[in-house]
């Protein structure tokens, strides 16, 4: 769930930001020789994010977006019965470029 909002720069051009919720899961996996670890982690928090698309000619684009994603709270959900973990705090971010190119129709 979010929003973005942008404006045109130019009549080719269109600069955007965005905020959103993200949530990211993790597969944990691993052991210490006698025991195995294989887990799930949910992890919640936002994902901001700025970018421009720029008309290259008729209905193809290019675009380049910068993307900022943090965590906060987490989640271990375990197999089976066994009931999810109360949530903890975390501290994980993520940074992301995207470009790209597209046709609208």
């Amino acid at each position: 769930m979010g929003g973005r909002v942008g404006f045109p720069a130019s009549p080719q051009t269109m600069v955007h930001a965005k905020a959103v919720y993200s949530d990211a899961r993790y597969g944990l996996l691993g052991t210490n020789g006698t025991t195995s670890l294989d887990q799930r982690l949910d992890a919640d928090g936002y994902r901001l994010g700025a970018g421009v698309k720029h008309g290259i000619a008729g209905k193809a684009y290019a675009k380049l977006e910068s993307r900022y994603s943090r965590y906060l709270r987490g989640e271990f959900d375990f197999a089976g019965r066994t009931p999810d973990s109360s949530r903890f705090t975390i501290d994980t971010d993520r940074h992301q470029v995207v470009a790209g190119v597209g046709l609208r129709f």
